[in-house]
């Protein structure tokens, strides 16, 4: 009994009301029945929703062509050689329907029928193809994901011109409101256990409001609590797919600027496309700036801290007496200065995003430069200060993936605190601690830092990368079922 209440009967009037009930049509405006009349004078409707279907084509073409089509045994098949637009197979279950006209499907009720058949009518607003905003290269692809999620799956599908390159539909929510997710990756390539569990992973997902990639990215990623990201975001088609081809899984979805990889690992977060686009020399050295950058951005205030409070006696002479006639007027000491100057950095970062994009990063550099002037010259911080926070600073912002900015930002603190505490001994002891956690880290049963621990063969794309034609070999860490790109490479003194 309760199976036939969610499934539709031959009653029109009774099948109508669903759709009714269920929108508070005529109440909420966003809801369209279109009624009409079909050959043999039978009743149909088409329902869709305004700003989502698209209305043009439904109230021109698609309703003038099926005022012609008889209802009958064969109206499907009928439909199908006639219509204007996709249709879709026949439907009979209620909640199956509501979901395609919440996509932006119409679907046709018909007299005397016991199902209703999807047209894919789907047309959202959606902006135009940009360059990224975060991962931008000088050389290379330009493009970067919008919010649709059909626009994504095309750009990446130029990308990677591969009739193995499978899209898997899949819903993530709860009862009342689901969104479409889709799973892409190589058939042949990636593994068939990575893919299984990411797709438990989203179906198992039982909560309204997964709207978009970075509400799902925390609903399935390994350790809610740890600062350490293990999916990552990004805004790249090209290095989408360069993912796919290593045999990771991709993730798309609709209001979301950028795709989900799974499973990552320490090295990813650092890696760019331009990496790869730039030649052997220019490409490693772009890596060995950035890794110098990491370290700088996470230990730069703390082993200021540390030389200044614990060992004077590393600093040369000359250079002691600066920092002392640069400190004489301040009444605070150096951690107490640094994290109070860490902390106004944060908020000008935060403002600066909240400010109209006009003007706010014109005003964000100016009040950034007044009060610097005015906290030297009152005494409450010291240029030298100044200096080591906005390098560190600066030079988080060449970390490529946003995610891992904040884990910077956020450790930072932790070290200027043992540094604090112990001086080197502390950083020490911090550093320690966060190779151990690393070890533990695992993203989809990858470890995190593999495949350099535990080791795994690979192209040796780690810190630096070997020439593009000597990275034959996939990363097997990621136990792709086709562990080779290409025929081993015969190296010889002329390449």
């Amino acid at each position: 009994m309760m199976e036939l209440l969610k499934t539709f009967t031959a009653d029109y009037k009774q099948n109508i009301a669903f759709f009714s009930d269920s929108f508070s049509f005529p109440k909420n405006k966003d809801i369209n029945i279109k009624e009409f009349t079909m050959a043999g004078e039978k009743k149909a409707a088409l329902i869709y929703l305004h700003g989502m279907a698209n209305e043009q084509t439904i109230e021109k073409e698609l309703i003038n062509i099926l005022r012609n089509v008889p209802i009958d045994e064969n109206t499907t098949e009928k439909i199908a050689e006639v219509s204007p637009v996709t249709l879709k197979n026949e439907v009979r279950k209620k909640d199956s329907a509501l979901r395609f006209i919440l996509n932006g499907d119409a679907v046709l009720i018909m007299e005397g029928v016991d199902f209703v058949l999807p047209f894919t009518t789907k047309k959202f607003e959606i902006r135009a193809i940009e360059q990224p905003e975060i991962e931008k290269v000088t050389k290379g692809p330009k493009e970067s994901f919008i919010e649709s999620i059909d626009s994504n799956i095309s750009l990446i599908r130029k990308q990677l011109r591969s009739p193995q390159l499978i899209t898997e539909q899949l819903n993530v929510g709860g009862e009342t409101e689901q969104s479409p997710v889709s799973m892409i990756y190589i058939k042949g390539i990636a593994n068939d256990e990575l893919v299984e569990k990411v797709k438990n992973r989203i179906v198992e997902i039982s909560m309204d409001n997964i709207s978009n990639l970075s509400i799902l990215e925390q609903h399935i990623e390994e350790r809610s609590y740890s600062l350490i990201p293990t999916v990552m975001l990004t805004e790249r088609p090209d290095r989408a797919a360069s993912f796919l081809r290593e045999g990771h899984v991709v993730l798309l979805m609709d209001s979301s600027p950028d795709c989900l990889v799974m499973p990552v690992t320490f090295w990813s977060f650092f890696h760019t496309a331009e990496d790869y686009y730039q030649r052997w020399p220019f490409g490693n050295l772009l890596r060995i700036i950035r890794l110098f950058a990491f370290f700088a951005a996470l230990l730069a205030p703390a082993v200021f801290i540390a030389v200044t409070t614990y060992h004077i006696e590393s600093i040369p002479t000359d250079l002691l007496f600066t920092f002392i006639a640069t400190r004489e007027l301040v009444p605070f000491p150096s951690v107490f200065e640094l994290i109070l100057l860490e902390l106004t950095f944060d908020v000008f970062r935060e403002a600066g995003l909240r400010m109209p994009s006009k003007v706010g990063p014109v005003v964000a550099m100016l009040a950034a430069l007044i009060i610097s002037i005015a906290a030297i010259e009152s005494g409450l911080i010291s240029p030298i200060v100044i200096t080591v926070v906005g390098f560190s600073s600066l030079a988080s912002f060449t970390i490529p993936t946003n995610s891992f900015v904040y884990a910077v930002r956020i450790a930072r603190f932790g070290f200027i605190t043992l540094a604090a505490l112990m001086g080197f001994f502390g950083i020490a002891i911090g550093v320690q601690a966060c190779i151990a956690y690393l070890t533990t880290v695992k993203s989809f049963d990858v470890p995190f830092i593999s495949p350099m621990a535990p080791h795994y063969r690979s192209s040796k794309d780690l810190l630096t990368r070997p020439p593009l034609w000597k990275m034959w070999l996939r990363p097997l860490h990621v136990y792709p079922l086709n562990r080779v790109k290409g025929d081993k490479p015969e190296g010889g003194k002329n390449r």
